[in-house]
C-alpha cells in the first residue's frame, strides 16, 4: 500500500520511463492553507485540477536470474515473471480540493509471451481477445469484466496508467474467488513505471512474482512449495 502521507508518482512526458529513482516525484500533503501538491525539490503549488498517481506494492524485486532458476528447480516445467501492484489515483477538482476523488484499482504485468502461465491463463473472453507475443511492449491493456462493468470500460476505451494510455483490446472473465486483478498490461511496460515497494527495493526490469508449472500432476505439491 502506499506510504502514509506520501501519495506520489514520477511525473514525466509521455514516453518510456524507469521505475528507478525518485526524479520529478509529484505527491500532496497537508499545508498551513490546506492540501497542496509538492515537487521532490520542495516546490508546493495548488492542487486544483491536479492528480496524483501512484504504483505500489508489497512485495520486493525479484530477478530475471530467479525467475530462469525456478524453471530449473525439480519438477518444475516452466517458470514466468509477473508483477502485481495497486493503482491509487487521486485527483482534486479544479475549483476547491476539500474532497478529493480516489480510485484504487489492482493492476498485473503479464509476460505476454507466456500466457499459459501467469493470471490470464485461466481467464474467458468475454469481449475483443487477449494479448499475443507481439504485445510485449504494446500500450494495450485487458481489464475484468467486473472492474469493466463497475467503470464503463469496454474495447477500444483508454485507460491512462501514471501518464500513459493503454488501449483496452479485451474484457475477460475470471473465477471471482480467486480476487482476480482489474487490469492487466504487458511485463515490459509496466517495468518502466515508477513504483513504490512497501517491504524492499523493487530494482528495473525486476518482477515481484513467479508463476510456475509442475512438470506433472504428481509434481503439483511439490512445485507449490
Amino acid at each position: 500500500l502506499p506510504a502514509p502521507g506520501s501519495l506520489k508518482n514520477g511525473q514525466g512526458n509521455q514516453g518510456r520511463k524507469s521505475n528507478q529513482g525518485n526524479q520529478g516525484v509529484h505527491y500532496f500533503e497537508m499545508g498551513p492553507h490546506g492540501l497542496q501538491m509538492c515537487t521532490s525539490n520542495g516546490k508546493c503549488t495548488s492542487p486544483d485540477g491536479k492528480t496524483v498517481d501512484t504504483l505500489s506494492t508489497q512485495y520486493s524485486g525479484i530477478s530475471a536470474a530467479e525467475v530462469a532458476a525456478a524453471a530449473r528447480l525439480p519438477g518444475v516445467a516452466a517458470a514466468a515473471g509477473g508483477m502485481t501492484l495497486q493503482d491509487s489515483v487521486i485527483t482534486c477538482p479544479k475549483n476547491s480540493c476539500t474532497t478529493p476523488r480516489v480510485n484504487v484499482f489492482t493492476l498485473d504485468g503479464v509476460d505476454t509471451g507466456k500466457l499459459s502461465l501467469g493470471p490470464l491463463s485461466s481467464a474467458s473472453l468475454a469481449s475483443g481477445h487477449s494479448f499475443t507475443a507481439a504485445d510485449a511492449d504494446a500500450g494495450v491493456a485487458v481489464v475484468d469484466s467486473v472492474y469493466a462493468a463497475s467503470k464503463n470500460i469496454k474495447v477500444g476505451s483508454v485507460l491512462t496508467i501514471d501518464e500513459i494510455k493503454f488501449t483496452v483490446i479485451g474484457i475477460v472473465r475470471q473465477g471471482r474467488a480467486a480476487s482476480p486483478p482489474d487490469v492487466y498490461v504487458p511485463l515490459a511496460r509496466i517495468q518502466d513505471l515508477p513504483v513504490q515497494a512497501g517491504a524492499g527495493s523493487l530494482g528495473n526490469h525486476e518482477v515481484n512474482t513467479i508463476y510456475v508449472a509442475a512438470a506433472s500432476a504428481a509434481g503439483i505439491a511439490a512445485v507449490s512449495k
